[in-house]
């Protein structure tokens, strides 16, 4: 009984220092985000390249480009989930769509004909239009942008 209180007491105690540590590290960027001076980085490797945002040296949005011959595969866009924790969204701010294009001119660079994807069934409805905004064209949960029209 005496470990069972013990060890709630516990869980309690690392959910408030986890939610502390999420707090002053989202304290720490708040005016970055206000002003949304984001930074763009990029690391090449030869069978793949990645895109990341950067707000206040935080990593905020991260794309991983798997290159085949001429075909390029967005493999993963991901956005740091721990704001949306405070009600403050990176949601139609541009950061994604920077990256995304960011990716699109490293794939022309690197001679591909066209990016290519999936997107997962939960979020299919927000990524369809996400994709769709950049000119990607979208069939079922598969999305493409073709490099050669340009």
């Amino acid at each position: 009984m005496l470990i069972n209180l013990f060890c709630q007491i516990l869980d309690i105690y690392n959910k408030i220092r986890n939610k502390y540590y999420q707090t002053r590290r989202f304290l720490s960027i708040l005016p970055h985000l206000k002003k949304m001076d984001v930074k763009l980085n990029t690391k090449c490797y030869p069978d793949f390249f990645c895109v990341s945002a950067e707000l206040s040296n935080e990593e905020i949005c991260r794309a991983v480009v798997i290159v085949s011959g001429e075909c390029a595969r967005l493999a993963h866009l991901f956005i740091e989930d721990d704001f949306m924790l405070f009600n403050v969204s990176l949601k139609n701010r541009g950061v994604g769509t920077k990256v995304l294009n960011e990716v699109i001119q490293l794939a022309k660079k690197r001679g591909c004909k066209n990016i290519s994807g999936e997107m997962e069934q939960s979020s299919i409805n927000k990524l369809t239009r996400f994709y769709g905004k950049s000119g990607f064209k979208i069939t079922g949960d598969r999305f493409r942008y073709d490099l050669r029209d340009e």
